[in-house]
Order: structure tokens, then C-alpha cells, then sequence
């Protein structure tokens, strides 16, 4: 045998060897793939495996996410020209592996390419169905002929990741410093389709457990939402004590007696405790709830002063308010309150530092996609899906110090904060007033990235102009004083006491029954004489709907005053229709009463 033929055969059986090794290899591959491991790490095995393999300079894979697109921020949004255009911002691609002499995943270009952008989002918007060279500095279609000259790079390959159905799921890419074979070629090939396999059934897996993930969230939240609506109620109660006993001493007193002062403080921190109560209500969303048409613009126009004295003087406040936005139905004053809660929250997360917060309104159509993808947080406790059509929507994005993942997941959380202890209910009072609005919150951020919280409201089918704020007066006649007999049902103790004062300072005679049976017992023996019953919701053996409901048939005409913790959209929910002459909320005071009767009775 000649040296040539000796040499030939040799070849022949290294090009054998280097076979059965790639594909040992492969096989290995494939099986640890098979292993219980994020999609990332997975990823992570398929480039250094191909790093190894073939000797590649570096490797790396791009995925798509459902719903991605270019916000403002990312390095391709301003991109325009040049060969690597951005034709589809729609549609982003995130690196989320990367082996050999590129290890990172987070650089500012090619973390997030859009399709058509670069020759890596060109391969995924199927302008080009491969990509194959081994020819990289002279290579038209490589745009940085000089960075591959630099490193000694000679060929490159990108495939398309599809999906069962044969759309684009990601990109699989390297450079080597070698030229690639065609038995290089057909191993890329082969391990594109193992790794477009791995990402679908990944994402199955992940979609599953985000399902439960969300499940188990909503779950919680809404333990915590009854828990939360339960304490306030049980709170107000005992603020009602607080509150009726302060405003009857202050009335029984000198106003130069040395204690009013005193008496005056117990007020205010029983008006600052039944807040927190009303913030605890709204996150359970059972807050109080007064609907009318708000004007977006116009409403933020007003709380200008109002968000420029809420943050640093190193913090720049833009403002973006769409034009001839539609009207949408809220509670003005819990609108506000998000309104200045997202405020606060941003620049809390600017800290010291100098930065901006974008401001801006506008209106969308939003379709079910969009709307299933609001943080699930929001949908706990709707009967039914948030309904697809035009929604009214302000933004408000800072340039602060962002999220991760897992404290997005715990925004919302009654007393979850990054703060200092004794905060935290901020964004789980806003959460609740979304709900209780049937409106919708979707939360971006990323750490050193900044945050970006948009809050949508159903728009108003109804275009009429909103009839100015109401505000609510006194009594007109401080000195009014009813007559005849008011029957007063609660299951406190305490509540009916200071209540009984209240009405007997008025001049009423009154009756006490601690339950929904005895309320019951005792209108009947004195129906002919009792002008009013003040009710309570919530009552041992018979409930207030239930002791209504019985009133009512004994005598038809009966004028029943409704008294919760709860809000009167809720608590009253019963009701309608049903003859209720009023609602009263707790704690309340005996101004407020007096202009309930008044206002009852006058009818």
C-alpha cells in the first residue's frame, strides 16, 4: 500500500472516529436535556456543547416572548438605517445563553434584537432562511467586517428555532475561526431542531406552572383581600367607640376646658387609624366607592402641585396627556389616591440619586390578549373576564432603580415593601381600587432599568361632561332636634352605647337590640311608635338583610338606616330596589348622623 493510500485511509478512518464521537456526544446531549432544569440552563448546555464540539469561538441562542416588543429604552428604537434596520419592533428576540469567549447575556445590542434587526433577527424574520459563511470579513451580509478581522473570526452560522406549527421561536447562532463542513452543517442542524423541541416543551412546562403559580397567587391574595376587609370592619367598629365618645366629650365641654385639646388629638388619630382602615377596605375591595365621570387630563392638570411636592427636587416631572381622551366612571378620590401613590412609590425608587418620572394618559383598544396578560393580581375576585373594548389608561415610567421578577410578584402584597418596616400598603390599596373599578394594572421592570406601571380604566360609553366634584356639607342647622323613638340594632356592645348618646342628645327616645332577632322581637311589640331603625349589616342569629326583610313585613312603610364598616356600594348591594331609606358608614360621627336622620325623616 502506497504512503498516499495509507494517508487516504487514515483520513477515512478520522473522519470515522470524529463521527462516532459527535455523535456520543450528541446522544449525551440529548439526554441531559431530558433532565429536570430551567429552559435557560438547558440553553446554557446546547452552546457550550457546540463551543466544544466544533471548536467554535463563541455560541449563542435567542428567544422570543409572547407580547414583546420595543419600549422605549431599548438600544434598536431609535435605530433607522444601516443594515441592521429594525423593521419589526413587534417582535423582539432575548439572548438568553451564551458559551465561549462571550459568557454574559445582559450587553446593551444584542441582549434584545428585534426581527429584521442584524442578521440575527433578519434569520428570524425568515429574510433569510439560514445563514451560513465561511467568509465573515468579506461577507456582505456581516456588517462589523473590522470586530470580525480583529478576532480572527473566518465563518458563522445562524438557524431558525420554529415551532410544531413553523413559526419562529428563536435563533441558534456562532463564529468560529475556522471554516465549517458540511458534516458541521448537518450537525447544526440536528441540534437546531433538538433545541427547538427542548424550547417548546419548556414552555409548555413553564406555562403549566405559571398557571399554578398564578392560582396559588390569586389564592392568597384573595385570603388576604377577606382578611384585610375583615380587620377593617372589625376596626371601624371599634373606631366608631372611639370616634362618637371623642365628638360627644367635645361637645359636652367648655371649648377653654384644658382637655379639649386633649380630646381634639384622640379625634385626629381615630380619623388617621379609620384611613388605614379605608386603605385595608380598598385592598379587599370593599372601599367606599361614589362613581362619576372623570376628565383624565384634566384631573392630572389639577394634582400638578400636588406630584411636583411629593418628590426630590432632583427628579424631573415630564408630561405626555393624549388629546380628546373619553370620559371613564371612577371614585375621584380613590383615583387620587393611586395617582399619588404611584408618584411617591417612583420617587422612592429614584431615592437620592437624579433621575425623571414620565407622566403620560391615553386611550386604547384592548383585546383579550392584552387584558388576560394584566397582572393576575387584578383578576382575583371578578366574576367574570374584564370585558375587551376601549379603555381610558395613565402611565407613569421612572428611571429608578427597578424590579426583578420575584419583588414584581410581591408588589402587591398588603405590607410588602423594600422600605423601611410600617409601609407597604400603598400598592395593595391600589390594586384594590383597580378591581373594584373592573380596570386593569400591567406592571414592566427590570433592575437599573427603571419601572414602568400603567393603569387602565373601562372608557365611559357615555360622552356627557362631568358635572364638577360634589362636597359634602354640614347639617345647615346645628341645632336640629328630632322627635319619637329610633330602634338601634348592632351585636357591639360599645357601638350601641355611644350611638344610644348620640341619638338622646338629638332628643330621640331609643331602643337597643343586640341581634337580628331580638331587632326583630322588639320592633314588633313597638312598631306603631318607632320612627327609624338604625341596622346593622352584620348581626349574630339574624343577619341585617334578614331583620330588614321581616321589618318590612310587619310594617310595609318602616324607614330602615343601613350601618356597615363596609362601603355602601357593597354593603348595600341587597337592598336595591327593596325601600332602604339610607346607608351610614362606620365610624361616624354625630354631625353626620344627624344630617342622615334628618335627610330620612324629612323625605
Amino acid at each position: 500500500m502506497s504512503d498516499q493510500e495509507r494517508g487516504g485511509t487514515a483520513r477515512d478512518i478520522d473522519t470515522r472516529q470524529l463521527s462516532e464521537d459527535r455523535l456520543r456526544r450528541l446522544n449525551l446531549l440529548m439526554n441531559s436535556l431530558l433532565e429536570r432544569a430551567d429552559l435557560e440552563e438547558k440553553a446554557r448546555r446546547i452552546t457550550a456543547e457546540l463551543v466544544d464540539i466544533l471548536d467554535a469561538d463563541f455560541a449563542r441562542i435567542w428567544l422570543t416572548r409572547p407580547g414583546d416588543r420595543c419600549e422605549s429604552g431599548c438600544a434598536h428604537a431609535e435605530v433607522t438605517e444601516g443594515p441592521h434596520v429594525c423593521r419589526h419592533r413587534d417582535r423582539c428576540l432575548h439572548l438568553i445563553a451564551s458559551s465561549g469567549r462571550y459568557t454574559h447575556t445582559d450587553g446593551e445590542v444584542h441582549r434584545r434584537v428585534p426581527f429584521g434587526c442584524y442578521k440575527i433577527g433578519r434569520i428570524a424574520a425568515a429574510e433569510e432562511a439560514g445563514f451560513l459563511t465561511n467568509d465573515v470579513v468579506n461577507d456582505p451580509r456581516v456588517h462589523d467586517h473590522e470586530w470580525a478581522r480583529r478576532h480572527g473570526l473566518v465563518s458563522f452560522a445562524g438557524y431558525r428555532l420554529l415551532s410544531a406549527a413553523g413559526a419562529p421561536i428563536g435563533v441558534l447562532a456562532l463564529f468560529c475561526k475556522h471554516e465549517l463542513s458540511s458534516a458541521d452543517t448537518v450537525l447544526l442542524e440536528v441540534i437546531a431542531g433538538a433545541a427547538s423541541h427542548i424550547v417548546q416543551t419548556s414552555a409548555a412546562e413553564e406555562e403549566t406552572l405559571n398557571l399554578v403559580r398564578q392560582v396559588q397567587h390569586a389564592q392568597k391574595l384573595e385570603s388576604l383581600g377577606v382578611l384585610a376587609g375583615g380587620i377593617a370592619h372589625d376596626f371601624n367598629n371599634i373606631l366608631m367607640t372611639i370616634l362618637g365618645n371623642a365628638d360627644l366629650a367635645l361637645s359636652s365641654m367648655s371649648p377653654h376646658a384644658p382637655a379639649v385639646d386633649h380630646v381634639k388629638e384622640i379625634e385626629v388619630a381615630a380619623r388617621r387609624a379609620a384611613a388605614l382602615a379605608k386603605q385595608m377596605l380598598a385592598y379587599s375591595g370593599k372601599g367606599k366607592f361614589t362613581a362619576e365621570p372623570i376628565h383624565l387630563n384634566e384631573f392630572v392638570e389639577e394634582m400638578v402641585h400636588l406630584f411636583e411636592a411629593s418628590i426630590s427636587k432632583k427628579v424631573a416631572l415630564k408630561f405626555d396627556l393624549a388629546e380628546d381622551l373619553p370620559i371613564f366612571e371612577a371614585d375621584a378620590t380613590q383615583i387620587r389616591q393611586i395617582l399619588m401613590n404611584l408618584i411617591t412609590n417612583v420617587s422612592e425608587s429614584i431615592g437620592d440619586r437624579s433621575g425623571s418620572i414620565s407622566f403620560s394618559t391615553g386611550a386604547m383598544d384592548c383585546d383579550r390578549e392584552y387584558l388576560d396578560s394584566a397582572s393576575a393580581a387584578v383578576r382575583v375576585g371578578l366574576d367574570e373576564p374584564l370585558p375587551e373594548g376601549g379603555y381610558v389608561y395613565f402611565e407613569v415610567a421612572d428611571t429608578g432603580c427597578g424590579m426583578d421578577e420575584e419583588t414584581v410578584d410581591k408588589l402587591f402584597d398588603p405590607f410588602f415593601t423594600t422600605k423601611f418596616t410600617g409601609r407597604g400598603l400603598g400598592m395593595a390599596a391600589a390594586l384594590g381600587i383597580v378591581r373594584g373599578h373592573r380596570g386593569a394594572i400591567n406592571v414592566y421592570s427590570e433592575p437599573r432599568k427603571g419601572t414602568t406601571i400603567k393603569v387602565l380604566f373601562p372608557a365611559s360609553e357615555s360622552d356627557r361632561p362631568s358635572e364638577g366634584r360634589r362636597t359634602d356639607g354640614g347639617i345647615g342647622d346645628e341645632e336640629w332636634r328630632g322627635e319619637g323613638t329610633i330602634l338601634v340594632a348592632d351585636d357591639e356592645e360599645a357601638v350601641r352605647a355611644v350611638t344610644r348618646r348620640m341619638l338622646e342628645k338629638l332628643g330621640y327616645q331609643v331602643l337597643l337590640a343586640n341581634d337580628g332577632r331580638s331587632a326583630i322581637e322588639i320592633f314588633r311589640d313597638h312598631s306603631d311608635e318607632i320612627v327609624c331603625v338604625l341596622l346593622d349589616l352584620t348581626m349574630p342569629h339574624l343577619d341585617g338583610e334578614q331583620a330588614f326583610r321581616e321589618m318590612r313585613r310587619i310594617r310595609p312603610d318602616v324607614k330602615v338606616i343601613l350601618s356597615s364598616g363596609y362601603n355602601e356600594q357593597d354593603a348595600t348591594q341587597h337592598f336595591t330596589g327593596k325601600g332602604l331609606a339610607g346607608f351610614l358608614e362606620k365610624p361616624y360621627q354625630s354631625a353626620t348622623l344627624a344630617a342622615k336622620l334628618r335627610d330620612v325623616l324629612r323625605s
